[in-house]
């Protein structure tokens, strides 16, 4: 299930820098501390003293010293360990970033034994700070639920702005974060595989900035046992579709951007929806008719759709791209969707044996940009032969210096590209 995350911050920077330390660090050292009994005292390079606790069980309660939080800590790992204690799926989570030492984090643990029954599901809300010795948790507030989603435990509401992102599900349940204001076209993104909408965000917010609004559109579970190529895609792009309807776009300019898998997406819904669609950019995208992969590399792939860890999917993405620094594994890690290992195998089903209508000529007659890079994987040669072809108005860009995810090796460019293109609209 994507991420229901609202993100608001100053610096791309703090962002990364507090979603690294408590996803990345922290709850790896709270997950082995709790499952193979380590001392409790490591708690206190990440919970400061004083701490507040407060629970909606249990009532609020003043830690004065580091001694008491170590005791807190040493009592409630020692409860789970008696009960099996193994590790902690997140199912939602949003962050809000204040400035570049101050945040919000708010989870859902879901705290779980080795053979993958619960023990407990809280609501958690971490008050954060970055103090000179690193980020500390001021204040904790927890109550038990059994959702799956934060907003079914504490909705938000938050109006869009030019460096911030709203949160939004439509009445079908398909997620969609929106920002932005002006008069141009609304700018629809559809995600690839394994990506979530907010891997968007580092591309979509120059945009907002210069005066567009933004929908990034998270993809959703298709029906259980449905592995149909086609009705997958078209599945998909329904989602796309519905939250356009939710905006309240249907009657607004708009231009659908998918990226890899996200391609054949946006192309279908270009064709589905009611908008006036000005504009159809492709990003490094797969072919609507399927990609012929070598029989080992479907099968090594189809093996990774059993991968649930964000760090070993984090890899393997990681080696389809040219920019390879920390930013980048940091972006990647983190647009790394929550998702079944059949939800993940439909997702790759779906782009790998595409759809018929990717064996004529697109319906679509909108300007149409399509982007090359230096990807590998769907190698520029292949793109401007097999994917250009098809469309009646079609341009292309090029973005270099990133691989198969220009849109988190350089998401400047792949703004600006798009910005351009834009403006050749008006």
């Amino acid at each position: 299930m994507p991420f229901s995350e609202v993100v608001v911050h100053d610096t791309e920077h703090g962002f990364e820098d507090v979603t690294s330390w408590f996803f990345e660090d922290y709850l790896s050292r709270w997950v082995t501390a709790g499952a193979e009994g380590l001392p409790p005292e490591f708690i206190t390079g990440y919970w400061a003293a004083p701490l507040w606790v407060n629970s909606a069980e249990v009532g609020s309660v003043l830690l004065p010293t580091a001694e008491a939080v170590v005791e807190m800590l040493s009592g409630m790992q020692s409860r789970l360990r008696a009960d099996g204690y193994s590790h902690t799926v997140v199912p939602d989570r949003r962050i809000t970033v204040f400035h570049d030492r101050g945040a919000t984090i708010e989870v859902i643990w879901s705290r779980r034994r080795a053979d993958e029954s619960e023990i407990e599901r809280l609501a958690v809300s971490f008050d954060v700070i970055k103090r000179e010795d690193g980020w500390r948790a001021v204040t904790i507030q927890s109550k038990n639920t059994d959702a799956n989603r934060l907003d079914d435990v504490w909705p938000v509401h938050r109006g869009s702005g030019p460096q911030g992102f709203s949160s939004h599900v439509t009445s079908s349940g398909v997620s969609y974060l929106s920002a932005g204001k002006g008069a141009g076209p609304v700018f629809i993104f559809t995600p690839g595989y394994r990506d979530r909408a907010e891997a968007w965000q580092w591309a979509a917010r120059p945009l907002v900035e210069s005066g567009h609004r933004v929908l990034l559109v998270n993809r959703q579970s298709a029906p259980a046992g449905e592995f149909a190529s086609a009705k997958l895609l078209e599945f998909y792009a329904k989602q796309v579709e519905d939250a356009i309807e939710d905006a309240g776009l249907c009657a607004e300019r708009v231009v659908l951007v998918g990226q890899s898998m996200g391609g054949p997406v946006a192309e279908l819904a270009a064709v589905r929806t009611t908008a006036r669609v000005e504009g159809l950019v492709l990003v490094n995208p797969a072919p609507l008719g399927g990609s012929q992969l070598p029989p080992e590399l479907l099968e090594q792939m189809k093996a990774g759709t059993a991968i649930s860890g964000a760090g070993e999917g984090a890899e393997s993405k990681l080696g389809l791209t040219v920019q390879k620094g920390e930013v980048v594994r940091r972006r990647i890690t983190y647009s790394i969707p929550e998702e079944t290992p059949e939800s993940s195998l439909q997702s790759l089903v779906s782009w790998v044996e595409g759809h018929p209508a990717g064996k004529r000529n697109s319906p679509v007659l909108a300007r149409t940009l399509l982007v090359v890079t230096d990807d590998q994987f769907f190698a520029e040669d292949m793109l401007r032969s097999v994917v250009a072809p098809r469309f009646t108005n079609v341009e292309i860009g090029e973005v270099r210096g990133a691989g198969h995810y220009p849109h988190l090796e350089q998401p400047q460019l792949v703004a600006d590209l798009i910005g351009r293109f834009a403006e050749e609209l008006r």
